[in-house]
């Protein structure tokens, strides 16, 4: 389903998108409540992180209708890079902004748009 452009539609999109980036606030405000649970789960938070990241992006290629080898060997590389990268260079900063664009290529249906706002919020 194909939205049309109204403005009910863009301010529920600014609503959905204002929601799904709070979650990096309060993740924030969780990690000055529970500081003694942090360090023991670092580990842990950031392999959910790489794993929803690159569920996000392997979505988004399945609905653009990518070809299924493609998306698998592309979830490979993708997972391989972040498991490499990820204690030795700012991936959240990067990745906060392909997040934003991965949002926007998320307009084309509701059902995907709302999947991918919540795996962002997460």
């Amino acid at each position: 389903m194909v939205f049309e452009f109204s403005v009910s539609y863009m301010i529920t999109y600014i609503l959905t998108t204002v929601l799904a980036f709070s979650g990096v606030y309060v993740g924030a405000l969780l990690a000055l409540m529970a500081k003694e649970e942090l360090k023991p789960g670092r580990a842990y938070l950031k392999a959910f992180e790489n794993t929803l990241l690159v569920f996000i992006f392997l979505i988004l290629l399945y609905s653009y209708d990518a070809n299924i080898i493609v998306i698998i060997l592309l979830g490979i590389v993708a997972s391989v890079f972040l498991y490499l990268t990820t204690n030795k260079t700012p991936v959240n900063q990067i990745a906060y902004f392909l997040l934003g664009i991965a949002l926007y290529f998320s307009t084309k249906s509701t059902d995907l748009f709302i999947m991918t706002a919540t795996m962002i919020f997460l």
